[in-house]
């Protein structure tokens, strides 16, 4: 046996994987367990010979009549996982059991998992954290990862990321593929250990090299935003799609996510939609999100809201934060539901308190508008500022607003200025609008029009009606720019288009006085009628109101 080990792993002879074969059967044919098993092996993994998991298990059944604890062990895999034998779990748990009274390490491991799933015995998570305690005592790498694996996670022992990082590291110095990866994980994030993203990198890389599949999404991870490592988007896509195409959800999330956003590949709605699909399918709570999104929105699928609203609630009761805000604005918005705006407020609140941006910045403005609950400047500042530290730009408009009028905090029209400032560097259209005000009208920056009517343009060659509205004054007054009646119209026009009262109501003055266009006053009445009906005061003066 020990000379087929050497031939089958090219152990100080050329690699000859027929010749361990020959060496196993001798030693078997000879009545010697342990060739048995390693013969079986052979025939479990196609190794020197045909694979044939019937004939692997009847090879591991032989030694396990006789007792010999490895045979049990592997008899035991067959049974729970159905190689060459029915799938029966409630004899690979009593298999394994068999196999650590005859004190083999292994098994001590399996039962354990036995117990930590509910495999054929019942859900025993401090069984399970024992047994891996009993073998990760005796050096077993798989055991000490699992164990640490449960003080990472709070399974059957209480959490405790330094116990969890001892244990990794324990399994990593013998080379544990998972192991390092999640000993790569502490490193990254700080858990039991001071944070050092280089180290992390290196040990995802380590991880990686041995196989893991998760170790090559982690080390993609790191690709994709420069973390330890130099920011390679090409070797992020390279590697999720390594992993998505080994089965990784995290991986086949993510790399959809890049077709998504267009991030080192051109953007393609549908392919992302095709990843998203394949890890949703997995129960992957981030990817039900984003494909909820695909058909609310009909990115890349037909538009299906109904569809979209089932996986964003799938999302949401597997605790995701971003399900559980697009249901809350589903309830918000009545779409695919009967509108609940209390519910819609639990749901965002919910979503807030575990950290979601989003969610907090919705909060914030339903306290803001009272809807759904009583209006509290106070408490909509809260949450805005919450979200507003996270650097998510709509939350640093409102706060802005806030700050602006001195609702729910102290006037401070510098401070706004700054809050538009930030908003309008990450490209928000309504933050570039509120800056271009503020220089207009001297409110916390010093006034300048010209300046004003740059983020105006700004904003308003993105669609946004109140900048193209605000945009087409200037042209209409000559404020900042040269007077010019027909690109005053032309603006005014697309804001009308989106519905702006106030457009509808300037676009009516050029018609009735023929500024730009062709007068025209029966399409003036008509654009005072709509402005009208939607508030706007200067079009009901205009109309007689």
């Amino acid at each position: 046996v020990l000379m087929g080990e050497c031939f089958e792993n090219g152990y100080g002879v050329e690699r000859d994987p027929e010749k361990a074969v020959q060496l196993y059967r001798a030693a078997h044919e000879q009545g010697y367990e342990a060739g048995s098993c390693a013969l079986g092996l052979c025939y479990d993994q196609g190794v020197g010979v045909e694979k044939d998991e019937a004939e692997a298990f009847r090879l591991y059944q032989e030694t396990a009549q006789e007792d010999f604890p490895r045979g049990l062990y592997l008899t035991g895999q067959c049974c729970e996982f159905g190689h060459g034998v029915e799938k029966d779990e409630a004899r690979a748990a009593e298999l394994y059991r068999r196999a650590m009274d005859g004190g083999y390490v292994p098994a001590i491991c399996a039962l354990g998992l036995c117990y930590e799933t509910g495999c054929g015995v019942e859900e025993d998570r401090a069984k399970a954290a024992a047994l891996y305690r009993q073998a990760a005592g005796e050096g077993h790498a798989p055991s000490q990862c699992n164990l640490g694996y449960c003080y990472y996670r709070g399974i059957g022992v209480e959490e405790d990321n330094a116990q969890a990082f001892h244990w990794f590291t324990q399994a990593a110095e013998q080379g544990y593929p998972r192991a390092l990866q999640l000993l790569g994980e502490c490193y990254d994030y700080g858990y039991g250990v001071d944070r050092d993203v280089e180290k992390a990198a290196a040990l995802y890389r380590a991880a990686y090299e041995k196989g893991n599949i998760p170790a090559a999404c982690s080390l993609g991870l790191c690709y994709e935003i420069g973390s330890g490592v130099e920011q390679d988007m090409a070797k992020a896509l390279e590697l999720y799609r390594e992993a998505a195409e080994g089965g990784s959800v995290r991986a086949q999330c993510n790399l959809g996510y890049c077709y998504y956003q267009g991030l080192g590949v051109e953007e393609d709605n549908g392919e992302a939609a095709r990843w998203f699909a394949q890890a949703a399918e997995q129960g992957y709570p981030r990817a039900q999100y984003l494909l909820g999104q695909c058909y609310e929105y009909g990115s890349g699928v037909d538009k299906d809201m109904d569809r979209a609203l089932e996986l964003y609630r799938a999302a949401h009761e597997q605790g995701y934060p971003g399900g559980t805000c697009s249901l809350g604005l589903c309830y918000e918005l009545g779409l695919g539901v009967e509108t609940d705006k209390a519910r819609a407020v639990a749901l965002y609140r919910q979503a807030a308190e575990a950290g979601d941006v989003r969610a907090q910045c919705n909060l914030g403005f339903c306290c803001y508008q009272g809807i759904g609950v009583e209006m509290d400047d106070g408490e909509a500042v809260r949450w805005f500022t919450r979200a507003a530290e996270q650097e998510y730009p709509r939350a640093q408009q409102l706060l802005g607003e806030c700050c602006e009028h001195g609702y729910g905090t102290d006037k401070d029209e510098v401070r706004a200025a700054e809050l538009y400032q930030q908003a309008h560097r990450q490209g928000y259209p309504p933050a570039m609008c509120e800056l271009g005000l503020c220089y207009e009208l001297g409110s916390g920056v010093k006034m300048d029009k010209e300046r004003a009517a740059e983020l105006y343009r700004e904003a308003a060659e993105q669609d946004h009606a109140p900048s193209q509205c605000n945009l087409g004054f200037f042209y209409y007054r000559g404020i900042g720019v040269e007077q010019d009646y027909e690109e005053a119209a032309a603006w005014f026009a697309k804001a009308a288009q989106q519905e702006y009262p106030r457009a509808q109501q300037l676009l009516g003055e050029c018609f009735e006085a023929g500024l730009g266009v062709e007068k025209d006053e029966a399409k003036a009445v008509e654009l005072y009628r709509q402005a009208a009906e939607r508030g706007d005061a200067r079009a009901q003066c205009n109309l007689g109101y």
